[in-house]
C-alpha cells in the first residue's frame, strides 16, 4: 500500500505543532486519513487560541484528505507502524516540484544522460539519449533503496528537446554536479562529483549516528590534535594573518565570495602567492561552506592542486557541523519516533507553569518548543539542499534565540545569523574562534555569548540574566602585528615555549585540568615573541578566553548546552510530570546518545587593541 506523503507530513505538522492534544494515532480508509484525538470537540483550542479544526485546515498541506476526529472511523486501520519507514531521514519531505527535481539530480547516477521532467501523474523522467531496460531497472532499485517518496516513471524521449532555463530558488541551493558539470574545469568537476557521492553515502548516517561517532565524519587532515584558530572571511574581515601565525599551528580560513577575494587578501596582509605557499606548508585549512560556483574558481583549483586534503567543500563542512551540533544539542535529531517527540514537547509545555510564573519567560520557552517541532520537520530537507551557514537558522538559533531575546528585549537573529555559523565551524574543526568585523561591527560580544552557551553553562543553576560566563582569561599574550615576512613567521614559531603555550590552551578547551602555571607559560611564550620582534612598538596583546575553568588549579569543567538540557530541564520535567514511564524512557534514550565525554569548549581569541563598535 502506497500512502500519500503529504498527508503523512500533515500528520507530523499536527503532532509537533499541537503537542498539547492527546493523539492516539493515524487511521486510513478509502483514500482518506484521520487523526484520532479522543478528547477534542468543536470548541477545542489550538496553542495560538484559534479553534483546533480551523488551525489544522490552515496548516495541513493543501489538497490533502486528512481530518481530525474524536472517534475512529468504521473499517479504518491504524497505519502508524507502516509509515515509520516511509520517508528517508536524509531527505525529509519532498513537498514541491523543486524538491523532487533536486533529489532526482542527486540520485540519478552521473553516467546517465541528461533528462527532462514531464509534468504528469506519476512524474515522468524522460531521458534525452537512449537508456536500456537494464539501465531503467537499475534506476528503480536506486530509487527504491533511497525511499523516494513520489511515484515515478523512466522513459526515453521521443520528442526533440528544447532546453528551458530553471528558475532559481529564493534560497540558493547547493548546486548539484548535474547543474555545474558544464561550467567547471575537469579537476573541479571531479572534486564536486566526489563530494556529492560521499554525501549520498553519509546523509542518512549522520542523522542516525551517535554524537560519539564523530571521527569517521571529520576529514583526516583535521583529526590530528593541533592548536588551530578559525577566521570566518565569508561575512567579514579580520586582522593581519601574521598575528595568528605566531600563536597557532594551523589557521582555518572560511573562504569569501569571489567578489570579496581581493579585499580579504588585503585585510589578511597577504598576496595570493603567499596564501598558496602557506597552504602548501600545511599552515592552512580552507573551508568552502557554500556551493563551489560561489567562489573564485581559479583559487579553488590552485588549492586543490597544491594540497587537496586541506580543502573542505560544502557537503564536508555540513557533515562536520551537523555532527558537532548533535553533541551540543540533544534535541537536534533525537532517536525518537514522531509520537515520542510529541510526548516530549507536550511534557515540556505542561511543566512551564511550574517552572516559572513569569509570563514573558513562559512565552519564550513555548516559542522554543514550537521552533523545535518545526525544526524536526524541516531540517532534514534543508540539510540536503542548503549549505551549513543557512542550516544554522534551523538549529542553534531556534534553541538559543527566544531565551536571549527575552533578556535583550530585541530580535537578535541578524547578529546570530552572522556569528552562529562561525561558532559551529570553529567547534567542528576544533578551533579557537577569531571574531571578525562585519560592516563596521565587531562580532566579539555576540560570538562570545554564543560560544559560552555552545560550550557549557555553570554547574550552579543557570541564571539567564548573568550572561558574562567567561571563567578563564589569559591576557597580555604578545603577538607581532607588523608586516614581517609571512613565510618566515610561519616556519619560525615552533619552539618549545610556543608548543607549551599551545598545549596549555588546548588542554583548557578539552575541559582538562592543567598543572602548568598559566603565568609562567604565557611569560615564556612572550619572551620568545619579544626576541623575534625587535621593534617593541609592533607588539600587540591578545585575550584568549573560554568558558571552561573557574580558577586555575581547581578543576571545574563546564556543563555543555546538551548536558544542561538533560540535567536541568528534561529531568526536572520528568519530576513535574509525575515520573511517567514513557517520558523517563524518552529522556534516557536522549541521554544515552550523549555518553562519551563533554564536547570541547569553543574559545575566543581577539586582539585587545582592535576592538571596535560592538554588536
Amino acid at each position: 500500500m502506497k500512502y500519500d506523503i503529504h498527508s503523512i507530513m500533515s500528520y507530523e505538522i499536527f503532532l509537533l505543532g499541537q503537542y498539547q492534544i492527546v493523539t492516539k494515532g493515524l487511521f486510513y480508509v478509502n483514500g482518506s486519513y484521520f487523526i484520532y484525538c479522543p478528547d477534542i470537540t468543536e470548541t477545542t483550542l489550538a496553542i495560538d487560541g484559534s479553534k483546533i479544526h480551523e488551525w489544522f485546515r490552515l496548516h495541513k498541506i493543501m489538497g490533502t484528505l486528512i481530518f481530525l476526529v474524536s472517534e475512529i472511523p468504521e473499517s479504518s486501520v491504524q497505519i502508524d507502524d507502516q509509515i515509520k519507514q516511509l520517508t528517508s531521514p536524509g531527505t525529509g519531505y519532498l513537498l514541491t516540484r523543486a524538491d523532487v527535481g533536486y533529489e532526482l539530480k542527486l540520485l540519478i547516477p552521473k553516467i546517465y544522460p541528461d533528462y527532462e521532467i514531464l509534468d504528469s501523474m506519476p512524474i515522468t523522467v524522460s531521458f534525452l539519449e537512449e537508456v536500456s531496460e537494464d539501465g531503467f531497472s537499475n534506476l528503480r532499485k536506486i530509487f527504491q533503496a533511497a525511499k523516494f517518496q513520489v511515484e515515478i516513471n523512466f522513459v526515453n524521449s521521443k520528442m526533440p528537446h528544447v532546453s528551458k532555463p530553471e528558475k532559481e530558488s529564493i534560497f540558493r541551493n547547493i548546486q548539484t554536479y548535474r547543474d555545474l558539470k558544464n561550467k567547471l574545469s575537469p579537476v573541479l568537476n571531479k572534486a564536486w562529483e566526489e563530494e556529492e557521492d560521499t554525501w549520498l553515502d553519509k546523509r542518512q548516517k549522520i542523522i542516525n549516528a551517535s554524537p560519539k561517532e564523530f571521527g569517521p565524519y571529520r576529514p583526516v587532515s583535521l583529526q590530528k590534535r593541533l592548536f588551530r584558530c578559525l577566521i570566518d572571511c565569508s561575512s567579514g574581515f579580520s586582522e593581519n594573518i601574521r598575528n595568528y601565525l605566531t600563536m597557532y599551528d594551523q589557521i582555518c580560513l572560511v573562504a569569501p565570495h569571489s567578489e570579496y577575494m581581493n579585499q580579504t587578501l588585503v585585510a589578511l596582509g597577504l598576496s595570493k602567492k603567499e596564501l598558496l605557499e602557506l597552504h602548501k606548508l600545511g599552515k592552512l585549512q580552507l573551508l568552502f561552506p557554500k556551493s563551489i560556483d560561489y567562489y573564485d574558481q581559479n583559487f579553488v583549483l590552485e588549492l586543490l592542486e597544491t594540497k587537496k586534503e586541506n580543502v573542505h567543500l560544502s557537503r564536508t563542512v555540513t557533515t562536520m557541523t551537523i555532527m558537532e551540533m548533535k553533541k551540543r544539542n540533544p534535541l537536534l535529531f533525537p532517536p525518537l519516533s514522531i509520537q515520542e517527540k510529541q510526548v516530549l514537547l507536550g511534557a515540556i509545555d505542561k511543566s512551564v507553569p511550574v517552572l516559572t510564573k513569569n509570563k514573558r519567560f513562559a512565552d519564550a520557552i513555548r516559542k522554543t518548543i514550537s521552533e523545535t517541532g518545526n525544526m524536526w520537520i524541516r531540517l532534514p530537507n534543508a540539510m540536503n539542499q542548503q549549505d551549513s551557514i543557512v542550516l544554522s537558522s534551523y538549529g542553534t538559533i531556534n534553541l538559543m534565540g527566544p531565551i536571549f531575546e527575552l533578556n535583550e528585549n530585541r530580535d537578535l537573529k541578524l547578529e546570530f545569523m552572522t556569528a552562529i555559523p562561525a561558532v559551529e565551524m570553529a567547534a567542528s574543526t576544533g578551533s579557537v574562534l577569531v571574531p571578525t568585523t562585519v560592516h563596521g561591527y565587531d562580532t566579539t560580544n555576540v560570538s562570545s555569548l554564543i560560544a559560552d552557551l555552545y560550550s557549557g553553562t555553570p554547574r550552579a543553576d543557570w541564571v539567564l540574566h548573568n550572561k558574562n560566563f567567561t571563567n578563564f582569561t589569559a591576557e597580555n599574550i604578545l603577538a607581532v602585528s607588523a608586516n614581517l615576512p609571512v613565510i618566515e613567521l610561519a616556519t619560525t614559531f615552533d619552539s618549545v615555549e610556543i608548543q607549551r603555550f599551545r598545549d596549555l590552551v588546548l588542554n583548557i578547551s578539552k575541559h582538562q585540568k592543567t598543572h602548568e602555571d598559566v603565568s609562567e607559560t604565557v611569560e615564556a611564550y612572550n619572551h620568545f615573541v619579544r626576541q623575534y620582534e625587535k621593534n617593541k612598538n609592533n607588539l600587540s596583546a591578545w585575550n584568549i578566553k573560554g568558558f571552561v575553568i573557574g580558577l586555575i588549579g581547581k578543576a571545574m569543567p563546564g556543563v555543555p548546552m546538551a548536558s544542561w538540557l538533560i540535567n536541568h530541564a528534561l529531568k526536572h520535567i520528568i519530576k513535574i510530570s509525575g515520573n511517567a514511564p514513557e517520558l523517563i524512557k524518552i529522556v534516557e534514550t536522549i541521554e544515552a546518545e550523549l555518553q562519551g565525554g563533554i564536547p570541547d569548549a569553543v574559545l575566543l581569541s581577539k586582539m585587545r587593541d582592535k576592538v571596535k563598535k560592538k554588536m
